[in-house]
């Protein structure tokens, strides 16, 4: 984990998000999940969901490209980042966008829940 993805920041909550799409895409590519569970709270339902029944990927293909985002702190603790994201293999393949929920405890950042951003 890059030392910024861990700070109380608008720039360190970006940098947590595309480290925790990074590490989903490693997922995708590989099977291996475990790396995960650090990065999400027990209680992340679609953080769960993603993470069970993944495709099989028998060429390491990449499945998720981030794109821009835009972030929010809120109170002491909470950050909200919407990011772009293209899906690009898979029954979810295009363009769409996600809402991250952030807790920042412990000197390091976990999702609280994932969803899918609203068209304007």
């Amino acid at each position: 984990m890059p030392a910024e993805a861990t700070e109380f920041t608008e720039e360190g909550a970006e940098a947590f998000v595309e480290h925790y799409v990074f590490g989903l895409d490693y997922a995708y590519k590989t099977g291996d999940t475990e790396h995960m569970d650090p990065w999400s709270s027990d209680a992340c339902e679609s953080c769960s969901a993603l993470l069970t029944d993944i495709p099989e990927n028998p060429d390491g293909e990449s499945t998720f490209r981030l794109g821009a985002s835009t972030t929010q702190l809120i109170g002491e603790e909470l950050a909200r980042v919407e990011s772009a994201l293209s899906v690009l293999r898979g029954s979810g393949e295009g363009d769409g966008g996600l809402v991250f929920d952030l807790r920042h405890a412990n000197g390091s950042w976990v999702v609280e829940s994932i969803r899918l951003q609203e068209a304007p």
